[in-house]
């Protein structure tokens, strides 16, 4: 490094010195600088920031204030008077009543078509359904809506059930000779089953029991008993079996014989004679002890 700074000549020496000096100075100027002449950048910034406060509190200010031209047609406009709250009914209350409540004539109009067609308003939530029954304006008048017992259906309609209960309760049927229309009056029994009773009751010669009822298709034991308050059987109207003088044709259609029993007991009759004793059907084997147990009651053998 000696020998390499003893090859410069003197004018070259010279200037790398104040090519040092030059580089010493600009690097060390800004510390000088701010050592000289210091600056309060807080204050700066601080005023800097009042001033853009002010600025923007000042176009609150602005907008804050608003200002509605003067128009002597809204003046001249009638005002909406308040709307009023007191108790009314959905179903009778008048549209001049809907209009202090607070319903637009529109909307009042309205709930009274939905009136006109035949709806009525069961509770408070039903008159809420209304479309043109505003949610907010509901939850206000909610507390006055006074429905009456009377004017809801459904209790109407309890009462023509309880009526008509009451008028089923003191019926009374004679099952060997109702018709069908005085069968239907049975509760639980209808167009079909009254057919059925009907038609069985024919070919039976009659019920002598309620329970023979079970018979027929679809009649439960648990119907029999719910009806068995109402129902009397005349057994003295009963069409009896004179087993000795029926023919085949006849005896073959009482729903509790078979084909096969009723020639049985006409072939018996032929070839042995009469039937002059009822054990004489179970131990001939005409009968089974089932069936004849059944058909026992409808037998005459003088």
């Amino acid at each position: 490094m000696i020998k390499t700074w003893l090859t410069f000549s003197k004018g070259e020496r010279y200037g790398l010195v104040v090519l040092f000096i030059l580089i010493f100075i600009v690097a060390v100027f800004p510390y000088l600088h701010q050592i000289l002449f210091p600056i309060s950048f807080e204050d700066d910034n601080l005023a800097q920031q009042n001033k853009v406060d002010s600025f923007f509190q000042s176009l609150e200010y602005r907008s804050s204030q608003t200002y509605s031209p003067f128009s002597l047609a809204d003046e001249e406009t009638p005002r909406k008077p308040e709307a009023e709250v007191f108790p009314f009914d959905p179903n009778t209350v008048s549209i001049a009543e809907l209009l202090r409540l607070g319903f637009s004539e529109k909307q009042a109009m309205t709930i009274e078509k939905y009136r006109e067609k035949g709806w009525k308003f069961r509770t408070a939530d039903d008159f809420g359904k209304v479309y043109v029954v505003d949610s907010s304006l509901f939850k206000k008048l909610k507390p006055y809506i006074s429905i009456p017992p009377s004017d809801h259906p459904w209790q109407r309609q309890a009462a023509i059930t309880d009526s008509l209960k009451k008028v089923r309760e003191n019926i009374i049927v004679e099952l060997n000779t109702a018709d069908t229309l005085e069968l239907v009056k049975l509760k639980g029994i209808g167009r079909g089953y009254a057919r059925r009773i009907a038609a069985h009751r024919t070919l039976l010669g009659g019920f002598m029991n309620i329970e023979q009822l079970t018979d027929i298709y679809g009649i439960t034991p648990e119907l029999v008993e719910s009806i068995r308050p109402q129902v009397r059987i005349d057994t003295m109207l009963t069409k009896r079996i004179y087993l000795n003088m029926i023919s085949y044709n006849e005896l073959k259609m009482h729903p509790y014989l078979t084909d096969y029993q009723a020639r049985a007991i006409i072939y018996h009759r032929e070839k042995v004679g009469n039937v002059d004793n009822m054990s004489t059907l179970v131990d001939k084997k005409l009968l089974d002890p089932k069936t004849f147990e059944k058909i026992k009651r409808y037998i005459v053998l003088n």
